[in-house]
């Protein structure tokens, strides 16, 4: 990604189809052609930016030929950092590491997952999204995390 793409995503702006920086909902409902906007900017675009700026970095930076499995297992190790550093967070604010910098490592291995194994992240949230919300969910378990019930079609 070049200096200027990457200072114009991280203000907010978009390519509108003129190939002009733009910074507004064209229509002003914040949805266009099915895509949310927010804050002027379009987020699978820009979601899509982030993951082509991630894999493209971590492809210079790591091992070219890197797979699944090791991101997977980084990502274990992050998600275990994020916990735990809720937990931190939970007794006492000041404590603990940011959450938002655990969020971040964990959004860039996914995004890293994503790039390399050729498929778009938003995509797939938005289509998992849309089997989660005709599942039906059990109560919270003792930790707090409420499952889905395991239907015929799950297995």
């Amino acid at each position: 990604m070049n200096d200027d793409i990457r200072e114009a995503w991280r203000d907010g702006f978009y390519a509108g189809r003129d190939g002009r920086l733009r910074s507004d909902s064209p229509d002003g409902t914040g949805v266009v052609n099915g895509l949310a906007w927010h804050d002027g900017w379009n987020i699978a675009v820009r979601a899509h930016t982030l993951q082509s700026w991630i894999g493209s970095w971590a492809a210079k930076t790591f091992r070219d030929d890197q797979r699944s499995l090791p991101i997977i297992c980084h990502l274990t190790k992050e998600v275990q950092e994020l916990r735990e550093t809720a937990q931190l967070m939970d007794s006492d604010p000041k404590r603990g590491p940011s959450l938002r910098a655990e969020a971040g490592d964990c959004l860039i291995l996914l995004c890293d997952l994503a790039h390399r194994e050729g498929f778009d992240l938003v995509t797939a949230a938005v289509e998992k999204m849309a089997v989660n919300e005709r599942r039906r969910w059990k109560a919270p378990d003792a930790e707090g995390v409420c499952e889905h019930v395991r239907e015929d079609a799950d297995a």
